[in-house]
């Protein structure tokens, strides 16, 4: 054998020895005893609205100086006092044939949203503030709106699931 093919060899018998090993092994899963069932869980304090889908067009965009980027104002009925108040808002933009949640980055440019009661505040910056970005292309966006339910959790399901997380 010569000085070249020896590293090969040992090579080879190596990976074919830990190829053999590694193949044999098997987890064993050892079942535990089945437990009591639980009790029924009460109502959720949540409820979720998801809109309609709306679009922003490249011309709804404003410069914005200050933050070297675009914004767009868009009027939505639908972000209450309550809204704004006990609950909370999640935004999603269409890229492609797929959705993303705000905020998005990407590249140097983000886009990021914020609101108050009826109104949400679309914003499209350049994070390193060199020069003003294009504004972003027509694009469609959705809102999820998460608000607090009216129906309050039962009281024994609330004392059922304070003793079940001090266990």
């Amino acid at each position: 054998m010569t000085k070249s093919k020896l590293p090969l060899m040992l090579f080879a018998m190596v990976f074919c020895s830990l190829a053999l090993l590694f193949a044999s092994c098997k987890k064993e899963e050892i079942q535990g005893p089945k437990g009591e069932p639980g009790s029924p869980g009460g109502g959720g304090n949540s409820n979720m609205t998801a809109s309609e889908t709306f679009t922003v067009a490249s011309s709804d965009w404003l410069t914005d100086s200050a933050s070297f980027g675009r914004k767009a104002t868009i009027n939505f009925a639908g972000i209450t006092k309550e809204v704004v108040e006990k609950g909370s808002l999640k935004m999603y933009m269409k890229i492609g044939t797929a959705w993303a949640e705000l905020p998005y980055t990407q590249g140097d440019f983000v886009t990021q949203y914020g609101f108050d009661e009826g109104h949400i505040y679309l914003e499209f910056i350049n994070i390193e503030q060199i020069g003003m970005p294009s504004p972003p292309v027509t694009t469609s966006y959705r809102v999820v709106i998460i608000t607090q339910s009216s129906k309050p959790a039962s009281a024994n399901t609330d004392k059922v699931l304070v003793t079940n997380a001090l266990k």
